[in-house]
């Protein structure tokens, strides 16, 4: 592969140091349990997902959050809150 020509990518994981001139990119969901929308799911708080967002990009990586909707397309309430501004830590 050409250098320079991919992106780093870790599913559900993080980095342990700085990727010097790598971009990477890390995916995750809200959920803790799925990507996809189920019942009686748990989440990822607000803190932790602000977290894991200043440690990735810290080592310049780009963070990629996954909210699973329900079938009928809307989202669930533990995730519009963990996704609001007002749900940040402060």
């Amino acid at each position: 592969m050409e250098e320079h020509s991919a992106v780093l990518d870790v599913e559900r994981g993080q980095l342990n140091n700085i990727r010097p001139l790598v971009l990477g990119k890390t995916d995750t969901s809200i959920s803790n349990k799925s990507w996809g929308f189920i019942e009686h799911d748990s989440f990822k708080t607000s803190q932790a997902i602000v977290h894991q967002l200043v440690d990735i990009v810290s080592k310049n990586g780009n963070l990629l959050v996954n909210i699973g909707p329900r079938p009928d397309g809307t989202i669930p309430d533990e995730g519009a809150n963990r996704a609001s501004a007002k749900s940040a830590p402060g």
